[in-house]
């Protein structure tokens, strides 16, 4: 049940997504400069050792736990974390692209690569709702833009019974798929 920071402590292999962007190792710090002009500097580490704190937290929840084996795979979300490491990277977009293209997060297996804004401008329960969103994939839930409503939107609804119902958005499906405009923080499918 070990996370694993690309770039930090150790280095690991990156997976190939066949998109507009992709995973890339995390610098120790990063800096932004966020609303009024001001830059702010976030220690990577920390952020998601807290993020992981809190995902670890939600595992001990039964109607978090109940949800998730719902999924595919039919495992809680302590038993997927209990598989093995789950290995933390960063998003960048691919030369010619912008960061527009860039979703809030992406699982590839057990890696899950972060949009860096999620340090910068969002509340600290937004990174681990996200990371239940993209954990819900790594349990099953689908990345089949093509699926049925209730199936393409399965990660998103771990939402609901993990904690998150503020993150929680109705508009989103699957993989590269939305039903209205992205809203809030960006866009969160993958």
């Amino acid at each position: 049940m070990a996370m694993k920071i690309n770039g930090i402590g150790d280095s690991y292999t990156v997976p190939r997504v066949i998109t507009d962007y992709l995973f890339k190792r995390f610098d120790l710090t990063m800096s932004a400069i966020i609303s009024g002009g001001i830059i702010k500097t976030v220690d990577i580490k920390a952020v998601l050792e807290n993020a992981w704190n809190g995902v670890v937290a939600k595992s001990k929840q039964k109607p978090c736990n109940d949800y998730f084996k719902t999924l595919f795979r039919a495992k809680s979300l302590a038993e997927i974390l209990d598989e093995g490491d789950i290995i933390f990277h960063c998003l960048e977009p691919k030369s010619g692209y912008s960061d527009s293209v860039l979703p809030e997060a992406n699982t590839a297996g057990r890696d899950i690569g972060i949009n860096p804004v999620l340090f910068f401008d969002s509340g600290p329960n937004v990174l681990v709702c996200a990371l239940i969103h993209e954990l819900a994939h790594v349990g099953g839930a689908s990345t089949d833009r093509g699926a049925v409503l209730d199936k393409a939107h399965a990660a998103e609804k771990a939402l609901m019974s993990c904690s998150c119902t503020r993150q929680y958005r109705k508009d989103v499906l699957g993989s590269i798929r939305i039903l209205k405009s992205a809203s809030g923080f960006g866009r969160r499918y993958a």
